[in-house]
């Protein structure tokens, strides 16, 4: 009965969850902008793709995504993720994955201004690391443009329990979501326990979780990139 009651609470979460369609129209909504050159204009429209695709795909925190630099994403190899080192948390350095978002950082590390080490993944027009409060307030403006309210008091903590949602609609067990959110005994005030090689033990969930959504990727005919869209985000 316990394990019913869970169950039923899970999938009530999962409802009031946006849908995938509009989580991906989210991804697209373009509403930062920054001026200058067509160069500075596309490293911008790419790099606000990449960073809400990696809020929705990764659950980690805004000020973690926000801190990464240009060697903390990794190409390890498989086909379908990258590997997003999380440096800045609560808890000691763990990793998170990039599944919808790889095309997105792919094409933003191809665009980077100055992609070399340590450069700050995400720049602002004057070269700084982009801020946490000019980030919650665009992201606000582009869930009005898809007609989703940004919860109150959420901030951008709203993508990390979206993620936390959707893993418990998709069956993960209680040991999946310690592991992969970094909690210990159910206590939400850490991050990312992932060190070393115990990443390993939770792609396999998560893959399964993108099938049961129904998101599969599809690889362009002619770059070969893997996207979520009709089109190819590369092309």
């Amino acid at each position: 009965r316990k394990d019913d009651r869970e169950q039923k609470k899970r999938a009530e979460m999962y409802n009031k969850l946006p849908t995938i369609k509009q989580i991906l129209e989210f991804i697209k909504v373009g509403s930062f902008s920054n001026g200058g050159s067509n160069e500075n204009e596309n490293y911008f429209s790419a790099k606000d793709k990449a960073l809400k695709a990696l809020l929705v795909d990764t659950g980690a925190r805004a000020e973690s995504l926000l801190y990464l630099n240009i060697e903390d994403v990794k190409d390890i190899g498989e086909p379908d993720f990258l590997l997003i080192t999380i440096g800045r948390s609560k808890s000691e350095q763990g990793h998170a994955f990039s599944f919808i978002s790889r095309p997105y950082v792919e094409k933003l590390l191809a665009l980077h201004p100055n992609p070399k080490p340590p450069s700050p993944l995400f720049l602002n027009k004057n070269g700084t690391r982009q801020q946490y409060k000019r980030t919650c307030d665009k992201i606000k403006v582009d869930l009005e443009k898809i007609g989703l309210e940004f919860p109150k008091r959420k901030l951008l903590h709203y993508f990390r329990n979206m993620l936390v949602s959707r893993c418990s609609a998709a069956g993960w067990t209680d040991e999946q979501l310690n592991l992969y959110f970094g909690w210990h005994n159910g206590n939400m005030k850490h991050v990312y326990d992932l060190s070393k090689d115990s990443w390993r033990k939770i792609i396999q969930p998560y893959r399964n979780m993108l099938q049961k959504e129904g998101i599969q990727g599809r690889r362009c005919d002619k770059c070969g990139t893997l996207g979520y869209f009709d089109f190819c985000e590369q092309c």
